[in-house]
């Protein structure tokens, strides 16, 4: 009698520590979810703004873009996996130059992106396991434009002192981040001098069609 007390108080403590894990992971994938909601809403609105859509009022809606993703988005985990191995060479003040003009150039062609493209909704899909114990997770959008074509995006997010930051984007199946590390890796085969490619740094557009 006292095996089989003890058998359900462990198998009750285990399911315990199993449901409370899994809430967990289940409030960590909402405050993901909640990162990325509220930026999405943030850009809708700058989308929706007419006076965004004038060539005069590029600068202004670079300080916007800048303004809503530079406090959600881990431009240093970024610029790190773009470089890759040529990360583990570069000096810190590279390092520092080559992630400023990365974020620069996202930012300069993200808005100029606003100011063509049409959203007209936007979908979270629903987790299936929440968040990974590593930390990790990823949040699913589809984005529909005012003509009706829709785009998924798959958002992976970490969390970084205690914030939840996007890392990398998959944009319709193609993997934002490692195309970007495709491009900076054919430019060091060309110039050979990791200096020039960081000067010379720009986002393709290629980057995302591939």
């Amino acid at each position: 009698m006292i095996k089989q007390i003890a058998r359900l108080f462990w198998v009750s403590l285990m399911m315990s520590v199993l449901a409370l894990s899994t809430a967990a992971r289940a409030d960590d994938w909402s405050e993901a979810k909640e990162v990325v909601s509220t930026t999405t809403d943030s850009m809708l609105a700058l989308m929706k703004d007419a006076s965004m859509r004038n060539p005069d009022n590029l600068d202004k809606l670079y300080a916007e873009v800048e303004t809503t993703v530079t406090p959600v988005v881990d431009f240093e985990s970024l610029s790190r996996g773009v470089m890759a191995f040529y990360y583990r060479q570069a000096s810190d003040a590279q390092r520092a130059a080559f992630q400023e003009q990365f974020k620069k150039t996202v930012i300069r062609t993200f808005a100029k992106a606003l100011q063509v493209i049409e959203l007209d909704k936007y979908t979270v899909q629903p987790s299936q396991d929440g968040a990974g114990s590593d930390g990790k997770t990823s949040v699913t959008v589809d984005l529909t434009t005012s003509k009706g074509t829709t785009y998924r995006m798959q958002y992976s997010l970490h969390k970084k002192d205690g914030q939840w930051l996007i890392y990398n984007v998959v944009l319709d199946g193609v993997n934002v981040g490692l195309n970007f590390r495709n491009q900076f890796a054919e430019a060091m085969n060309r110039e050979g001098n990791l200096d020039k490619v960081i000067q010379n740094w720009s986002v393709s557009s290629d980057a995302v069609k591939k």
